[in-house]
């Protein structure tokens, strides 16, 4: 099996498995792919192919979520992240919640993801991990979530000026002038180099 970096494929939304042991044999195939992974703290089922809405996140404790639903989300936060299926040289800068409540099959209770104060970051981190797989599951990537920073987007930029530009599974550097008919074409400027 290898990591699907197909965005057409990663932007159909899964199909809810029909059984709690259906999805806990799927869980048991991603753990069994994250835990050879050199990177990557969570999966979901269609990064290898599996139409099917099953996740794992691996950070405070392996976890595995059956056709997951976030039902309530809190204040929204800018995050930086990556992803095993979007290959990329530096985190992209995403829009996030700092908490959410999640509704699973395999879980009587909603289960809830957040930090438990301002240093638990392994808490704050497993909870942008559950959000990251179950848009995964929606059909949706970090590039559905990127945002220009304000900071980039309030500099003048000039037409000879280099921009660093992403597609997702690509990146370049080019002059701002020959950067612009990329950006109409879906390409995300990253970053204004100086």
């Amino acid at each position: 099996m290898a990591i699907v970096k197909d965005l057409k494929r990663l932007n159909i939304p899964t199909e809810p498995v029909k059984s709690v042991k259906e999805g806990e044999m799927i869980a048991a195939t991603l753990f069994q792919f994250l835990t050879k992974q050199t990177t990557g703290i969570g999966l979901a089922a269609n990064q290898l192919g599996i139409n099917k809405r099953v996740a794992v996140v691996n950070v405070k404790d392996p976890i595995y979520l059956i056709n997951p639903e976030i039902i309530e989300t809190g204040n929204e936060v800018d995050f930086k992240e990556g992803c095993l299926s979007v290959t990329r040289r530096k985190p992209l800068n995403t829009k996030r919640y700092d908490r959410v409540v999640v509704k699973c099959d395999n879980y009587e209770s909603n289960m809830v993801f957040e930090a438990d104060d301002e240093d638990d970051l392994d808490g704050l981190l497993e909870c942008m991990c559950v959000q990251h797989e179950i848009d995964h599951l929606d059909g949706k990537t970090i590039l559905d979530r990127r945002f220009i920073p304000e900071n980039l987007k309030s500099n003048k930029i000039g037409r000879n000026q280099k921009v660093v530009l992403s597609n997702g599974s690509e990146t370049k550097t080019l002059k701002y002038k020959k950067a612009m008919p990329l950006v109409e074409d879906g390409w995300t400027l990253e970053e204004i180099l100086s």
